[in-house]
């Protein structure tokens, strides 16, 4: 799946993941391929980024995650 995290500046990462994890406002939440559409509040913490066995953590404040009918998961920080 494709991935992009942004400000409202600039785009912090645009690449594809095997896996997303981000701490939601009610818990924690991961995302797959194939992922059902689906969007929630972020609270801070650490977003993952896992792709081919590596993992790319970014910190957030709060955000926005939502996952999009292509499969495309957008993160807005």
């Amino acid at each position: 799946m494709q991935v992009k995290i942004s400000t409202a500046d600039k785009t912090i990462f645009s690449g594809p993941a095997d896996a997303i994890y981000a701490p939601a406002e009610n818990g924690d939440i991961g995302i797959l391929e194939d992922h059902a559409p689906y969007a929630c509040a972020l609270k801070e913490g650490m977003v993952e980024i896992i792709h081919s066995g590596n993992k790319k953590e970014i910190p957030i404040a709060d955000g926005v995650l939502e996952v999009r009918e292509n499969g495309e998961v957008v993160v807005l920080i």
